[in-house]
This record gives C-alpha cells, structure tokens and sequence, in this order.
C-alpha cells in the first residue's frame, strides 16, 4: 500500500465516525464490543448453520432411504437447489448496497428472508408418502428452492454485517469467532437433536394400528425428521429475534464507502483483487471435502462400519464435539503464527485424517472409532474458522487500494456463492459415483452394499484427502502472511487515531 492511499484514506475518514451504540469508547475513537452484542452476533449464525447443517447430513439418507428416490434424483435436486442459492447469493449482495434504509442496508434483508427460511426448510421434509416418484421429486425442489431463496436473504446481509459491528479489526476477528463458534455449536446441535428425537417414534407405527390418523401414512423415521426440523425452525426464529434487536448496523464501523455502480463493475472489482481469488479457490476444494464427507457420513456409517443411526449419531456427536472444543486452539494459533500458516497446518493434519476413513477396519471397537472421528473433527474448527477471518483482511485490503470505495457485501455474497456452489456440485458428482460405480440404490440387497461400501471408502477417505492436498498447494500462494495482516491493522488504526481527523 502506498502513502497517498493511506493520506487520502486519513483524511477522507473523519466524517465517518459516528457513533450509534452504547459500546465502550476507547481513547483512540475506536469502540469495543459488549459482550451481549458479541452473543447477539453469534447467535444471528444459528438459522444458516442449523438449517444448513441438518441438509447437509440428512437430506441425502433422507431422500434415498425414507423417500425412496434414487442417487441420480437425489443428487439433481441437491445440485440444482445448491446452484440456484449460490446464483441468488451475489443478487443479494449487489441489492443489500442499493439498500438505503433507516435501519440499515442489512438489517431489512435479514428480518425478511427469516420466515420463509423456516417454512421452506420444515416443508423439505413433509414430502407426502402418498405421491409419486415425480411427485415427491417436485414437493421437495419447489420446498428447498423456497429454502435457499430465503436463506440467501438472510446469510449474504448477515455475513457482511461482520464489517459493520466495530471500529476495532481486532474486535471484527473476535465478532467472527464468536460467529464461528455460534455455527459450529449449531452443527453440534443439529446432530445432537437428531439423536434425542428420533428414539421417540420407535413405538409410533404400534400406536397406528389403532388409528386411522393421516400422520400414521407417515413413516416413523419420517416423522422423527418432521419434529427435529420443527424444533431447528423455533430456534432459527429465536436466533433471528436475538440478532435483529441485539446488534445495531454502525454505518460509523467502517471507513469510505459503497459505491453506487452497476452489478458488473463491482464484479470486476472484486474478481480483481488477486487475494480474494486465492482465498476462494484455496478454500472451495477443502469445502467440497468437507461437504462430500458430510452428505456420506451416515451412508458410510451404516454400510461401512455397520452401524445403526444411533451408533452413527453418537460418532457425529463427537466429531462436531471436537470441532468446537477446538475453535478457541486455532483462534490462539491464528492470533500467534498467522492465519495463513494455521491454514495450512490444519489441512495438513485433515488430509492424513481423512484418509485414514479410507482404511478403518469394520471390527475397530467403538472407543478407537470415537478417538478417529475426535481427531478427524479437530481440524475442522480451523476450515470453519480460518478462512472467515481471512476475508475481513481481503475486503480491507482492496478498499485501501480503491481509496475508500468499500465492497464487503458483494465480498461475502461471493464468497458464500462459491461455498454453496461447490458443496452441490461434491454432492452431485458423489452420488452420481454412488450409483453408477457403487451400483447403490434404495433396495441393495447384501453383496451390492458390500460394493457400495467400497466406494464410499473411497468417497469418504481418499477424494476428500486429494481435494484438501489442492487446498495445502493453494494456500501457499495466498499473498499475506502474519506480518501483512499486522500492517493492514495498523493502516486501519491510522484511520481511527486521533491524527486522521
């Protein structure tokens, strides 16, 4: 960064400060985050994280086992339901800057894309027993294309209301962590409701021989996720209640502005910055592993390791544990080596782990199976937190060079573009290998699932391995490293010292 950037951006910032909430003021002008606004910004995550987390594990077991669609359908809705939110998601950001409201440019989006969010979502899973292959097929795209309009609604804002939460860019690092914990306890929550709630419905079908109920056309286990699914939208509507009346959108958080241009200028803008390409396409290959692994888990647990749900419940408990007993770790680790380095440690120690699914032994007792998938989810806290906290220095780092023209939600709606667009495409090409390589369908007899279970090997271990190999040979051509990170910090601390205004 040169000094006229910095002079124009000093000189440019002292009609920017305006504090509007009751933070405390620091003597540089800067403001700290209470902690209720820390919380209240956490739990905002909860509605993407809770909905998106429960897809991610049940929609594919879901829809092959209980609705009985085949891999190839299953595999289409997935792709063109992850496709179509991932289109929506840059829309979003480019309208969330033509926003100009009394309460924000943000805020607006996220109070309407709340309710639809959780209609959509519990509808996916009250697909009717009654109708047809194609009729089930349609139910459930017309009830997730619902879903991740309303979720794009509400994650693009929510996401880019990080930049706008403090002054302070150690404060923005503490926001996105207590972000990242929030999401990864969801995760924790979701599987741990899946365990709680489903045992209830194990006598259900006993009690439907005495009744005529329309629920009793309902499969037990269907009924279960119908439940689970009610429970995550009281709580996503609760989170979202929290968020909007918790956290106040500062206009003063962030210095310079948004300009007004169209939709394919701010994309050339952003698509320019040569660090946001790095840390997209670096993070994009880790995600499809990630996102292959968690549409596979249940999958691999029943047909591989021969393992009931609630055996696999417990598995998936322990591994969403370790990841969040380990966000603290990697938030120490990224604090003292750089983000870059913890990176890339990370993966290091995610791709010998996931390869190890390729060669687990079926008769391991379940106290070694429990210290593997402890030690596979260890890593992970650092895939969901890393990068998060990467992208705030990317959007720093291209408004100092673009002398105050600030682009934060296009930043993120692409950001999350790629996320979602990538987790579809890891689970289409996976199922698709499921059925026609694994020759898996919903009625295996015994000798095809010992087939299928040879593939899942492989898409569980060895693909998502290879794809975080891509991520470590990425992430060394990520442009900044700790020192880097320390240096924009402190052009941003000029801007909010005494001397800028």
């Amino acid at each position: 960064m040169d000094d006229t950037e910095s002079t124009y951006l000093i000189g440019s910032s002292s009609s920017r400060y305006d504090s509007d909430d009751d933070d405390s003021i620091t003597s540089d002008g800067a403001d700290r985050i209470s902690l209720w606004k820390k919380l209240s910004f956490g739990i905002g995550a909860a509605p993407n994280q809770l909905t998106h987390t429960f897809i991610g594990f049940f929609l594919n077991p879901f829809l092959l086992d209980y609705a009985r669609l085949q891999p190839r359908v299953v595999g289409g809705i997935v792709l063109m339901g992850r496709a179509f939110d991932a289109l929506m998601d840059p829309l979003v950001g480019y309208m969330t800057t033509r926003t100009r409201l009394q309460s924000g440019s943000y805020k607006p989006w996220i109070a309407g894309g709340l309710l639809p969010v959780v209609i959509g979502f519990f509808l996916i899973w009250g697909v009717p027993p009654w109708y047809s292959d194609s009729g089930k097929a349609a139910f459930v795209v017309v009830s997730y294309l619902l879903y991740t309009i309303a979720i794009g609604m509400y994650y693009v804002p929510y996401t880019a209301l990080t930049m706008h939460v403090s002054n302070r860019s150690e404060e923005i690092d503490i926001a996105t962590m207590y972000r990242m914990v929030s999401e990864t306890l969801s995760v924790f929550v979701a599987a741990a409701l899946a365990k709680a709630i489903s045992p209830m419905f194990n006598h259900f079908e006993a009690r439907c021989e005495t009744s005529a109920s329309m629920w009793c056309s309902f499969a037990p286990e269907q009924l279960a996720f119908m439940a689970e699914a009610a429970i995550i939208s009281g709580i996503c509507v609760a989170a979202g209640i929290i968020l909007l009346t918790g956290v106040s959108e500062q206009t003063s958080a962030v210095y310079g502005t948004q300009p007004s241009e169209p939709f394919i200028s701010g994309f050339l803008k952003v698509a320019t910055t040569h660090s946001y390409r790095v840390l997209i396409v670096m993070f994009l290959w880790v995600w499809m592993a990630v996102a292959m692994v968690q549409a596979n888990f249940i999958l691999y647990c029943n047909i591989v390791l021969k393992l009931s749900l609630a055996r696999a419940s417990n598995l998936l408990l322990t591994l969403l544990g370790a990841t969040v007993c380990s966000m603290p770790v990697w938030f120490v680790l990224m604090i003292r080596l750089g983000k870059r380095a913890t990176f890339t440690l990370a993966l290091s120690l995610e791709f010998f782990l996931f390869l190890s699914l390729y060669f687990v032994h079926v008769n391991a007792s379940h106290g070694m199976q429990h210290v593997q998938f402890a030690c596979i989810g260890f890593p992970l806290g650092a895939v969901y937190l890393v990068p998060a906290a990467m992208l705030p220095d990317v959007i720093n780092e291209a408004a100092l060079r673009d002398r105050g023209c600030r682009r934060e939600a296009l930043f993120y709606s692409y950001f999350v573009f790629i996320q979602k667009l990538g987790g579809g495409l890891a689970i289409y090409i996976s199922n698709q290998i499921l059925e026609s390589v694994g020759g898996y369908n919903s009625n295996n007899t015994t000798e095809e699932n010992e087939v299928a279970a040879g593939t899942l090997r492989t898409l569980t271990g060895v693909v998502p391995a290879c794809l975080v190999l891509l991520s470590i040979a990425l992430s060394t051509q990520y442009p900044h490293n700790a020192a880097d990170e320390r240096r924009i910090k402190m052009c941003l601390e000029e801007l909010r010292s005494p001397t800028g205004y």
